[in-house]
């Protein structure tokens, strides 16, 4: 598209579409190497948010189906990401339009889910990035996962818990079930409160959600945070302040 062309031209460092341009057809872990440093800081300065738009928006209009497990976690970051910080004032809505929005969210179309194979924080992406941009993958995935619950702290890289996570934003009840029957197994407060936090730290809180979080406002096991002196804090006491800033930040449906 011209206009990211034009934009990245514009606003990026001097070389960059000679970057991309080079880059962008090929989609492999080397790829996403290369690319990564336009996105990065020179100089201590961040690359100009419009700058970072055209970049997102002509690498997605450019993945290939056949994209490496590592590409796509680079891509599906920077797109989470602009997107989200496009979406924080009414002047960055503006350059969230139908088009560009259209162009992250047909990656979801070309290029279709694989199970990673190994410890990876793909489907974290994946799924985080799909429900940020409104994007239903239900169907295309729901054949290609076989849930597995036996995680612990090893949530951030768990296909299962980021697929559950996902369905339940749309408050499916195979989800919801499933994931409170997993709270129900975790003994330890803070390895609770943690998978609570990551709950409501999700694009979308669906109700179900809260249901399920607000099960543990009463719960007096101690969370420690490791600092000398400082007095521990029940699981529900975090859990009530949990639920007060969710609701401060506002939900989408």
């Amino acid at each position: 598209m011209a206009e990211y062309d034009t934009d990245i031209g514009e606003y990026c460092r001097p070389g960059s579409g000679r970057i991309v341009a080079a880059q962008a057809d090929r989609c492999t872990d080397a790829a996403a190497e290369a690319l990564a440093p336009l996105f990065g800081a020179q100089d201590d300065l961040l690359p100009p948010v419009l700058c970072v738009r055209a970049l997102t928006g002509e690498l997605a209009r450019r993945v290939v189906p056949t994209a490496s497990t590592g590409y796509m976690e680079f891509l599906l970051a920077q797109m989470w990401s602009i997107a989200g910080l496009l979406d924080q004032t009414p002047q960055g809505q503006s350059y969230l339009d139908r088009d560009f929005k259209a162009d992250l969210r047909a990656v979801f179309d070309r290029v279709p889910y694989r199970a990673p194979g190994g410890r990876a924080k793909y489907p974290r992406l994946y799924f985080g990035a799909a429900r940020a941009l409104d994007v239903d993958v239900r169907e295309a995935v729901k054949d290609r996962i076989a849930w597995s619950w036996r995680f612990e702290g090893d949530y951030l890289f768990s296909e299962t818990w980021a697929h559950a996570r996902y369905l339940a934003t749309y408050d499916d009840a195979q989800a919801l079930e499933a994931l409170a029957a997993k709270f129900e197994t975790v003994q330890d407060g803070n390895a609770l409160l943690a998978l609570l936090r990551d709950l409501m730290d999700s694009p979308v809180v669906s109700a179900g959600m809260r249901r399920i979080v607000q099960r543990y406002v009463e719960d007096g096991r101690p969370t420690d945070n490791g600092i000398d002196g400082v007095p521990v804090v029940p699981v529900g006491t975090e859990v009530r302040l949990l639920l007060q800033a969710r609701s401060a930040t506002g939900e989408r449906p």
